[in-house]
């Protein structure tokens, strides 16, 4: 279960959001009641039955309350933003958002123990947090630290507004003493509805704000990931006109890659636009398809044209890609496929790869005959992905063992064909090959590949 689960933490965020934390904690020593003036002005609304004085208050007391709450709701979003969660291979933004929902309820209780104040962790409090882990969940991954935090910043003032509102008292808001006494005296006065409408008022100004710059944000996501792709394509037609010089064939590819690159670049940047546009989700979700095809598209484009080209994917990532091309073969039902580590990370280049595989497939089928079995099994052990494939086909002689590696060698009813582009392809990934056979019993050929580690922030090698 732990390796399955997977913590990356950026230091320096981490700490700044620590601070702020501290500064939370700290905040009652000189942000209280009696520095804002707030008693004053309740008690002037009362005997002069004022409501502008009324109005005041309670403007002051949400921005004391925001101004308390501030730092550790920003420091708790920056700390979860600090965190970086992988559960089965995959980031989950969202779940980094709870770590927010620890830490809110734990600074009002230190507060509580140093200075016997009572924070309210009410319906206000709870609504805050969740806006918190909603905006992990939409993860912003190329947006601002700084533009996400304004968003908190907003949600929270808005938040705070919702203390006001008598008509909400019934639901968990507002169970503070400042802000009930605010609530009573409005009724004592007859400005109960004058301070709900200037609540309301003020609740739905901060949190339209909020949403609006949620999605602007949600825009410039949208158009910075487009931007990347297309930066990629570029990137990866630049270099495909390079390798192009080098040989006639790979001229020839060239040309084939830079009629595609008007088609592929249009259709990305003509789909991210269509799915911003539309409001339709079926457009949106087709739309999206789109966008996934081109990138694999290019992917397997760069990966045909250079060897160096490799990728983090699952071992069952790579296997299913191998018997998608075993599709058609007569022979596929002899296969009997096991993969004890299907999460596990290999680097490499899939298409070289599946290749390689899939020669090696070839071989074992060829070599059996209607009742003959090939068994590939994948496991791991010591930070090594372990690729089996063996049958009980014909096997090797023994005068051909040490030749089946060499370029150009074939045998008729031998596992050894192309063995030499297969042990090429397995050295260029690091990886060894050990090869045992026995004639009329069958072969076992075992590939062992080094794990790769995860990390999101490792980008595509471009070392090509």
């Amino acid at each position: 279960m732990l390796d399955r689960i997977r913590i990356n933490i950026q230091n320096n965020n981490l700490l700044v959001g620590f601070l702020l934390v501290l500064l939370g904690i700290a905040a009652p020593l000189i942000i209280n009641v009696n520095n804002f003036g707030i008693l004053p002005l309740l008690e002037s609304s009362i005997f002069n039955s004022d409501s502008g004085d009324l109005l005041l208050a309670a403007f002051k007391l949400v921005i004391l309350n925001s101004l308390r709450a501030l730092p550790h709701y920003l420091g708790a979003f920056i700390i979860a933003e600090s965190i970086i969660i992988t559960l089965n291979g995959s980031i989950t933004y969202w779940l980094r958002g709870f770590v927010a929902l620890i830490i809110i309820p734990s600074v009002y209780k230190i507060i509580y123990w140093i200075y016997n104040i009572s924070y309210d962790f009410g319906v206000p409090a709870f609504i805050a947090v969740f806006s918190i882990i909603l905006i992990e969940y939409l993860n912003f991954s190329n947006i601002s630290l700084l533009k996400k935090s304004l968003i908190v910043v907003l949600l929270l003032l808005g938040v705070q507004w919702m203390d006001i509102i008598p008509s909400l008292s019934a639901y968990g808001f507002g169970r503070g003493e400042i802000s009930s006494d605010i609530k009573i005296i409005a009724g004592f006065i007859g400005s109960t509805q004058i301070l709900s409408f200037a609540s309301i008022t003020f609740f739905f100004v901060f949190i339209s704000i909020a949403f609006l710059i949620s999605k602007l944000l949600s825009d410039e996501e949208k158009l910075i990931a487009t931007m990347e792709k297309n930066k990629e394509i570029e990137k990866g037609l630049a270099e495909a006109r390079l390798k192009a010089l080098e040989a006639r064939t790979t001229q020839e590819m060239q040309s084939l890659v830079h009629d595609l690159k008007t088609p592929l670049t249009s259709v990305q940047v003509l789909a991210s636009v269509s799915q911003m546009m539309t409001e339709d989700e079926k457009i949106k979700l087709y739309m999206e398809k789109i966008i996934s095809s081109v990138d694999s598209v290019n992917g397997m484009i760069s990966q045909i044209l250079y060897e160096n080209s490799k990728d983090k994917i699952t071992t069952e990532e790579l296997f299913e890609y191998v018997f998608s091309q075993l599709a058609s073969h007569k022979n596929k039902d002899s296969i009997k496929y096991y993969n004890r580590c299907k999460d596990k990370y290999i680097y490499i280049n899939k298409i070289r790869f599946s290749r390689a595989i899939i020669n090696i497939i070839y071989n074992s089928l060829d070599a059996i005959d209607e009742k003959g079995i090939v068994n590939i099994t994948v496991g791991s052990h010591d930070k090594k992905v372990i690729i089996t494939i063996e049958d009980n086909g014909v096997g090797i002689d023994e005068d051909n063992i040490n030749k089946i590696w060499e370029l150009g060698f074939s045998t008729k009813n031998s596992t050894g064909l192309g063995l030499s582009f297969v042990k090429n392809v397995v050295q260029n990934h690091e990886g060894n090959m050990e090869l045992y056979s026995t004639k009329n019993q069958g072969t076992k050929l075992i590939i062992t590949l080094p794990e790769a580690e995860y990390n999101e922030q490792q980008h595509k090698d471009t070392s090509h």
